[in-house]
């Protein structure tokens, strides 16, 4: 297979983020370089076709016509995060696009019956490291103490003292006790965890990269939810839908379907 080039892109006018640019013309600049440079030789017949597709579908960041309205929603997005961490999270949110069309999952790597096997030995070792460092007395020092603060959080007591000398620890938020859970104990933590990992059996839908049709549809939605979520504090799935339109033209996209994904998959 020879060295197919890929015409310059170019870049849609609208809202394209300046990160978006420079990411979409360094790719294309690098393949063009393997292609000039005699790497491209190194490549296997498959490895080229899929090196170029990659570099394709990176370009559609910048070019596909639904990206502005895309980008013009990411960006609104990106404003209201600013406000409250300072930081710009565009290259994160283009990585999470990479990951939803081409990381792996480690549990693909596993036969069906290996997935079952390691996932019953990960919570077994869970609940039994829980159950170690509780009798052995090996878990957080810190406690949570209610101190009459009209009911509007309560102190975080470090063991070592502070109390006992009149003196008050931490303040903290009931959102923080009850939703982040500052000050549950270790061992309580991993017992919950493997809880919810018995119940959730993700071991069961081990979506990767090589899968293709719905099932690459699916790994995509999930990463991009869990991505939104960790972001912007929500899922998104209409974002969520515009973006699979792009990169699965010929599946079922639209926002209810995506949203009703999201919601299957327990995120």
């Amino acid at each position: 297979m020879e060295f197919i080039a890929i015409p310059k892109p170019v870049i849609l006018r609208g809202i394209i983020p300046r990160q978006v640019n420079l990411s979409v013309q360094f790719a294309w600049q690098q393949y063009g370089r393997v292609g000039e440079n005699g790497q491209w030789l190194k490549y296997s017949p498959e490895e080229r076709k899929q090196y170029k597709k990659k570099v394709e579908n990176h370009i559609l960041l910048g070019t596909a016509l639904e990206m502005p309205q895309i980008w013009k929603e990411v960006i609104k997005l990106e404003s209201q995060r600013i406000k409250m961490t300072k930081q710009n999270s565009i290259t994160e949110f283009i990585w999470a696009i990479g990951e939803g069309l081409y990381k792996e999952k480690t549990w693909g790597e596993l036969t069906p019956k290996g997935r079952a096997t390691k996932h019953a030995q990960i919570i077994r070792t869970m609940r039994q490291l829980a159950k170690d460092i509780k009798y052995y007395d090996l878990d957080q020092r810190e406690e949570v103490v209610n101190l009459f603060n009209n009911n509007e959080g309560a102190n975080i007591d470090p063991g070592d003292g502070t109390l006992d000398k009149g003196q008050l620890g931490a303040f903290t938020s009931y959102r923080e006790i009850y939703e982040n859970q500052t000050g549950i104990q270790i061992s309580d933590l991993l017992q919950k965890h493997a809880g919810k990992l018995e119940y959730e059996k993700r071991y069961l839908a081990p979506l990767t990269s090589k899968t293709t049709g719905e099932r690459g549809l699916l790994h995509f939605i999930r990463t991009l939810a869990i991505r939104n979520k960790e972001l912007y504090g929500k899922h998104h799935g209409a974002l969520i839908s515009r973006i699979a339109s792009v990169y699965f033209p010929n599946s079922e996209t639209d926002p209810e379907k995506i949203r009703a994904t999201i919601h299957a998959l327990n995120l």
